[in-house]
């Protein structure tokens, strides 16, 4: 689960709701998956896409490692589990700049390269962000000027406000980078429409911010009658 935010749902002082945005929750260690749908908005990759992605990432790298022969080096690399996808469908890197790359021509790049630095002074003039740290991906997405968070470890998008002297995404960036996450920026302008309500995916997976589904974690709440009842 990603840091305690400077973002907050919408409430009554803050304007008007938004359109529904697409929203997937988090299912075993597919967070890697949901990030790339929830950054693009839509229901673009599957789990068999993205592990096609480390099959073929896989047998490049072997191919690589045997361009020597079969050393001790490669010997080993050959005996190891995938660098890009483990047993419980946690997805690397590449594989998310890959499927981004192979299909929407979008680029992940560390903000930390140098030739990043001045876009991160000014990151309101991006479109999205994507987020890792222990293993856990999610994104950041502009939508008609409003940043949200969306974390698949949370119930719906989270509207990024703004915090002191810096606007709400500058802060946030801030923050998580303090925190030890790892941000990538998404470079590229053929970023996909979102996909229409309720079209490829359930229809759970498009959720209004204003009014998130409850969390069937927690505990139901019970009414006056029925406490008293209770009693």
């Amino acid at each position: 689960r990603g840091p305690t935010l400077s973002a907050s749902p919408l409430s009554s002082s803050q304007p008007p709701r938004m359109v529904y945005l697409y929203h997937e929750r988090q299912e075993a260690a597919l967070c890697g998956q949901h990030c790339l749908n929830n950054l693009l908005q839509g229901p673009h990759f599957t789990a068999g896409d993205l592990a096609d992605i480390a099959t073929a990432l896989d047998q490049q790298e072997r191919k690589l490692m045997l361009e020597a022969g079969m050393t001790a080096e490669a010997r080993a690399f050959m005996s190891e589990d995938s660098s890009n996808v483990d047993a419980s469908g946690n997805f690397s890197i590449q594989v998310l700049s890959q499927a981004l790359q192979n299909v929407f021509g979008l680029a992940l790049e560390d903000s930390r390269r140098p030739e990043n630095r001045s876009l991160m002074q000014s990151p309101d003039a991006q479109t999205g962000f994507v987020l890792n740290r222990h293993s856990h991906w999610y994104c950041l997405r502009k939508l008609n000027n409003q940043w949200w968070s969306c974390n698949s470890t949370q119930m719906a998008p989270e509207r990024i406000t703004s915090s002191g002297n810096f606007s709400g995404l500058s802060s946030e960036l801030r923050n998580l980078a303090s925190d030890n996450w790892t941000v990538f920026v998404v470079k590229g302008d053929r970023w996909p429409q979102p996909a229409p309500r309720n079209q490829g995916a359930p229809p759970s997976n498009w959720v209004d911010p204003a009014s998130p589904p409850r969390d069937p974690n927690e505990p139901a709440e019970f009414s006056g009658a029925t406490t008293a009842a209770a009693r």
